[in-house]
């Protein structure tokens, strides 16, 4: 940067990271270059949250996605639970999923709705979550729609047994 005569960087906000954190900022002032630091932090934070989450909180950062009725049901009284929200709000879901490390769920519910718990973003390439499936015996079938999704997946016993796809 010097070389190419840089005179001014905009950092939307510094690193959490102890090791780094506003190090580069220093040198680059040092350099005698303009630092401005804050420049739509809030955003580059929601941008990079699972990141910033585990450097400052030290846990991960988890979204809950929950359908249900006004009526406070999650499924119709004969099961069927499918397309209890709206167009957009399942757009939003697969949205949110693509932006995560991973999806997880129960089998009840994996068995129940044919998920296939992937990000499914319209028009886009997107990079695909590990899913994750909390599975106490084991009684995923072969031919669960999941198992045909080109993306790693892991089925988890409460014992901590598990069985990976990794990709």
């Amino acid at each position: 940067m010097l070389k190419a005569g840089v005179a001014r960087v905009v950092i939307a906000t510094l690193d959490p990271f102890e090791e780094v954190n506003g190090r580069g900022a220093a040198a680059l002032e040092a350099h005698g270059i303009q630092v401005d630091v804050g420049v739509r932090e809030q955003a580059a934070r929601e941008l990079n949250c699972g990141y910033f989450s585990r450097l400052t909180r030290g846990r991960p950062w988890v979204r809950v996605k929950l359908a249900m009725t006004l009526d406070g049901r999650t499924a119709l009284a004969n099961g069927a639970s499918q397309w209890i929200t709206g167009k957009q709000a399942r757009e939003d879901v697969h949205r949110l999923r693509a932006r995560s490390s991973a999806v997880l769920s129960g089998i009840d519910s994996v068995l129940a709705d044919g998920a296939r718990l992937n990000a499914r973003v319209e028009g886009q390439a997107v990079l695909q979550p590990t899913r994750v499936i909390l599975d106490s015996e084991f009684k995923l079938p072969a031919d669960a729609p999941c198992l045909e999704v080109d993306a790693p997946l892991m089925v988890v016993r409460g014992d901590g047994a598990l069985m990976s796809t990794a990709q």
